[in-house]
């Protein structure tokens, strides 16, 4: 075992580009890390706004979950409101929560927004002209219903068409998302008492092409 980086302050993410290269995400720096294979460290980004997610695709462009940059606290702060708390049900409806958005890195460092209106993305996956995100909903749904897994398609240009809602309200408070060389997609979280299964108990739920749903393995601890 050895240290790759150091002296990071909350990292969110991590990810491999088609270079090798390891990419971190340090939240509370608001930075993008990327290591080189020959150790080299650089800052890709510093301006990040509680970014949460990223993936990269095969074209190599990185992809990130986070606030718009103009985006803070009604306290000046930048505490992250992700609304996944189920003791925080009866306030989703009545206190604004910040935005999150997707989008590429550019070259200079900065996030190109594809897509906006997600609540608290907590995992991003990158196919073939798609993008998977797990969230603990759209900000435009009221109630307990919530969507957790959206599907987002990817355009040569790097906008992004549709959100396409793939799951709702399993598993409770994703966690992360992942997806198969068969085109299978894998989320992470909590289940919420139904189907057998405790409340609150780990579980990974996969997609199968053909929206075919099984619960792929079931209580773990805490899932990442």
């Amino acid at each position: 075992r050895r240290v790759l980086l150091d002296n990071l302050h909350n990292p969110t993410g991590v990810a491999v580009d088609t270079t090798g290269g390891v990419l971190v995400l340090d939240m509370a720096g608001r930075r993008l890390l990327r290591r080189a294979v020959d150790g080299q460290v650089a800052i890709v980004s510093s301006t990040l706004n509680r970014a949460s997610a990223i993936a990269v695709g095969p074209d190599g462009r990185i992809w990130l979950a986070a606030r718009r940059a103009t985006d803070r606290d009604d306290n000046g702060d930048d505490r992250d409101d992700d609304d996944q708390s189920p003791a925080r049900d009866d306030k989703a409806d009545t206190t604004p929560a910040a935005e999150y958005v997707i989008g590429h890195v550019n070259e200079a460092g900065a996030l190109v927004a594809a897509a906006s209106g997600f609540m608290g993305i907590r995992g991003l996956a990158a196919d073939n002209g798609a993008l998977y995100a797990a969230l603990a909903r759209l900000s435009a749904e009221r109630g307990r219903s919530r969507t957790t897994l959206v599907r987002l398609p990817v355009r040569p240009d790097g906008s992004a068409g549709p959100v396409e809602p793939l799951l709702h309200d399993i598993p409770r408070q994703p966690r992360s998302v992942a997806i198969d060389s068969t085109g299978a997609v894998f989320i992470s979280g909590q289940a919420d008492g139904s189907n057998g299964y405790a409340d609150a108990t780990g579980v990974i739920v996969k997609r199968q092409p053909g929206d075919r749903i099984v619960m792929f393995a079931s209580w773990l601890s805490n899932p990442a």
